[in-house]
């Protein structure tokens, strides 16, 4: 009985994670987290204003945002769920930033799942964001153009 109980609640958990696809919704946003959030865009404490955006490189190369960004992609110990690779390339296509919150195992990994091709429970899925017309701050206080490249990738289980 236990194991003709635990059969049906395993092929029905696997019938509505094939059926329901939250990846879309997942990416969105993670990606939207980038634009809005306070440790990374420009933002004025005075008047509690963020300008989403336009990234500041010194904001974007701490150990502080890292670890943030990290923590907004974490589901768990054991339940790695997201993973992202983020390029924040000049007009020149220099990159001027690079952040990798999935050199954790999971980027690595399901990367190649995703370019593979595998549909389902043991496979992956790839999005990529390329965001033309981003501005961002360096050294001097003076914007300069440049887009943002955004790989996203999720397990399917």
């Amino acid at each position: 009985m236990i194991i003709v109980s635990l059969t049906i609640i395993m092929i029905s958990n696997a019938y509505f994670n094939l059926k329901i696809d939250v990846f879309e919704q997942d990416t969105i946003l993670f990606y939207n987290r980038l634009f809005f959030d306070r440790n990374l865009v420009k933002s004025d404490p005075i008047s509690d204003r963020i300008y989403p955006g336009i990234f500041v490189l010194k904001k974007l190369s701490t150990e502080d945002f890292s670890n943030k960004l990290a923590d907004t992609i974490y589901y768990g110990k054991d339940n790695e769920h997201l993973a992202a690779e983020i390029n924040l390339v000049s007009k020149e296509k220099h990159v001027v930033s690079f952040f990798n919150p999935g050199e954790q195992k999971g980027f690595q990994e399901w990367i190649l799942l995703a370019e593979s091709w595998i549909p389902g429970p043991g496979g992956a899925s790839l999005k990529r964001f390329i965001q033309p017309n981003i501005l961002y701050i360096g050294e001097n206080s003076r914007p300069k153009l440049g887009f943002l490249n955004t790989s996203i990738v999720m397990r399917n289980d």
